[in-house]
Parts: C-alpha cells; sequence; structure tokens
C-alpha cells in the first residue's frame, strides 16, 4: 500500500503550500474586505483621525496652539481661584503712592535698605525684588561730587568720603540673611567679566536642559549687591507667548548653559532653607516635578511642571488680589502693623502706571508683573488639595493646555 502526500508544488515547502494563494491575489476580495472591515466598520476614519492627531502633535501648528491656550483661559474666566484670607505672599508695592511722597523711582539705595531693615524687624520670611539694581547708585555723594561742578575743594573731598549708597544696600542684604535678588531676560546679550553666584541643583535622571527655555545671557544685579543676596531668581515670565497673554512662568531656564530658578522658585528655597533644587527628569518624558529639601527635615517639598520645567498660573482676580497688596512708603513710615507682615513671602515691585511693569492675563488686561508671581506662589501652596473641585477643573484646563 502507497501513502499519497500532498503537493507542494514547484519550490514551495508543506506549511506555505495550504495558504489559498488565489483568494490573496483575488482584488474583489480585497474591495469587499476593504468596505466592510474598514470603511463600514468605521475603522478607516479612526485610522486616519490617529494618523492625523500625529502629525498635528508633531508639528503644532500655530492655530492649535491658539485653541489650547483658549480652553484654558475659558475655564479661568467660568471659575477663577478664590481670594485667600491666609495668604502667605504680601506685595510691598512700588505705587503712586510711595512715588508722590518718595520721588521718582529709581530711589536712592539707601531707601531700599531702609525698607529691607523694615520688613526684616517685623519677622518677614522672605524678601524677593521684582527689580534689578543693574547700575550703580548715581544719587550716592561720591557720584554726585564726581560729576557735579561748583563745589569747592573741601565739600568735594568730603562727599568723596562719604559711604556709597550701593555699600549700604549690600549691607541691609546681607544683614537679613534673607533677600531674593531679581534678574531678568535682557534685549540684547550682556556678558560679565566676573563670576557670578548661582543656585545648586541637583538633577535626579537624564540631563534636563535641553527641554528648558534657552536664553543668551541675564541681565544680573551689579557685582556688590549680587554678592549680598542669600538667593537670586528670574522674574521674566515664560517667552512661549501665543497672543500677549501671561500664562505660564518658567519655573526654571537656561542662560548662556547655566541653569537658573524662577524668582518665585528661588524664594520658595531660600524661606525653607533649602540648598538646592532638585530637578526630575527623563529623556522621554521630560522635567516632571522640582523639589527641595527644607532645613532639618527629610521629606522633600514638591513644585510640579510641565515638561519644560514650566508651571501655568491659575489667577485670582486683581480687583480681590490687591487685599495682599501694601504700600511702600507705609512700610518705610512704619505705619503697617507688623503682624500682616511676620512670616510672610514679600515681593517688592510695582504697581505705578508709569514703570510700565504691566502683564495681560486670562482675567485682567493689564496687571501688576509681581501679581503674577505672588499667584505662583500661592498656586504651590494652596492648589494642592486632592480634594478641591476648583482646582480639579484647573486641572483638566491645564492639561488640555499641554496637550499637542
Amino acid at each position: 500500500m502507497t501513502t499519497a502526500t500532498p503537493a507542494t508544488g514547484p519550490g514551495l515547502p508543506l506549511g506555505l503550500s495550504r495558504i489559498p494563494w488565489g483568494r490573496f491575489f483575488n482584488l474583489k476580495a480585497w474591495r469587499r474586505w476593504f468596505s466592510e472591515s474598514l470603511v463600514q466598520s468605521g475603522r478607516l476614519t479612526g485610522l486616519l483621525a490617529i494618523i492625523l492627531l500625529f502629525f498635528v502633535r508633531i508639528d503644532d501648528p500655530n492655530w492649535l496652539q491658539f485653541l489650547r491656550a483658549k480652553v484654558f483661559d475659558t475655564y479661568q474666566q467660568i471659575k477663577p481661584r478664590a481670594f485667600e484670607p491666609n495668604s502667605p505672599v504680601l506685595i510691598v508695592d512700588i505705587d503712586e503712592k510711595s512715588i508722590e511722597q518718595l520721588g521718582q523711582w529709581p530711589w536712592p539705595r539707601t531707601t531700599i535698605a531702609q525698607i529691607i531693615d523694615k520688613l526684616a524687624e517685623m519677622n518677614a520670611k522672605v524678601i524677593g525684588f521684582d527689580v534689578v539694581f543693574a547700575e550703580s547708585d548715581r544719587t550716592s555723594l561720591r557720584a554726585i561730587a564726581e560729576s557735579t561742578t561748583g563745589i569747592d575743594a573741601k565739600t568735594r573731598e568730603a562727599m568723596r568720603q562719604a559711604r556709597d549708597n550701593d555699600d549700604v544696600l549690600a549691607e541691609a542684604i546681607q544683614k537679613s540673611g534673607r533677600v531674593v535678588l531679581g534678574q531678568t531676560i535682557p534685549d540684547a546679550p550682556i556678558k560679565y567679566k566676573e563670576e557670578r553666584p548661582t543656585t545648586s541643583f541637583v538633577v535626579v535622571g537624564d540631563n534636563p536642559n535641553k527641554f528648558m527655555e534657552q536664553y543668551q545671557s541675564l541681565q544680573r544685579n551689579i557685582l556688590l549687591i549680587d554678592n549680598a543676596a542669600e538667593g537670586h531668581g528670574v522674574f521674566s515670565l515664560s517667552g512661549t507667548f501665543v497672543d500677549g497673554i501671561s500664562r505660564d512662568v518658567p519655573m526654571v531656564l537656561v542662560a548662556d548653559g547655566v541653569r537658573y530658578p524662577s524668582l518665585s522658585l528661588e524664594m520658595l528655597r531660600v524661606s525653607k532653607g533649602a540648598k538646592s533644587i532638585q530637578i526630575k527628569s527623563n529623556d522621554l518624558t521630560g522635567i516632571s516635578e522640582l523639589l527641595m529639601r527644607p532645613r532639618g527635615t527629610r521629606d522633600y517639598f514638591s513644585v510640579p511642571t510641565d515638561e519644560a520645567g514650566r508651571k501655568k498660573v491659575y489667577y485670582t482676580p486683581h480687583a480681590a488680589f490687591q487685599k495682599n497688596y501694601v504700600s511702600a512708603v507705609d512700610i518705610l513710615n512704619g505705619t503697617i502693623d507688623p503682624a500682616r507682615v511676620a512670616d510672610k513671602m514679600i515681593l517688592i515691585g510695582t504697581s505705578a502706571q508709569g514703570l510700565r511693569d504691566v502683564r495681560a492675563t486670562p482675567l485682567d488686561r493689564v496687571l501688576p508683573g509681581v501679581e503674577v508671581h505672588a499667584n505662583i506662589l500661592e498656586n504651590v501652596f494652596f492648589v494642592r488639595r486632592q480634594n478641591n473641585l476648583d482646582e480639579l477643573g484647573f486641572r483638566i484646563a491645564e492639561s488640555l493646555a499641554h496637550l499637542g
């Protein structure tokens, strides 16, 4: 008896010979499969939508950025952040009243030194400047002696021997041990010959620099004042504007290859006595959070950010937030209750219209720039409640704004 074996065809192994090759090359069968399995089932529409979203995600066109931003704005306008009566933040305002009584800005550095001394006496936790002292004080008697004619030799020599205003300010800053100086992004690159103090960063994971906003340089304070401070932070807002509305603050950024913290982040570090700022990052998802360990504890304080180290601002309307303002001249004259200052994070900035430090936000067309940083500080402390529906809505709007 002989056993029949299946025909394998010329050159085809046994397994391949069982494939219905006729159906494989049947165009009518393919058209039927395409119509029934992809078109009629809706799978083709879904597949094309996924492909479209993929390319939109990669390209991130301006219209999509604008749409995301407006979704974020709409939530804030519907549900703005409520005023917090127990805010840890207080703005010392260089306002119209202060300028009227103390004269035009910039004031002599001796006046700024007196304000620092007063705030330290009232037990302010940390003092942050939303201004930069980029040049020497021209109102110092030494400077006046050199630039003024008609002064007799004896008077000129006495003026030259007077203490320089910048020395007085540097001494007040160093004595307080709680001042964070402001730095800003200049219009043109600036190079400093001297080595400048910087904040210590520790990276947990991959190098985060490529994800951060990049700038060529910073405008800093004069060296004498720079060296006296406990911290240094950048008060410029994000350069990723879509339509001129301030929605983001870079909590960390890179300038001339060096990492710098924002003014608000550095104030947090100094207020908590942390030695450094940790950046958690990986090459796939970018930056996830910033961490600092307060002095005397083993726990870490966390500041979540987006992948670029930015933080979206959840604003309180300016009309309500004005309760957290005090006039600089009232601090100087001692007419403010010290309890309003005690244990507070103090931001010194300006609302005076002539100084033009204003921003547009989702809630207010004109907002003093210093108030953006005050909102960020409040966000860190108050927008952390897991059972808060206002925060949940903000988180959803924030996530939508980051999509794409």
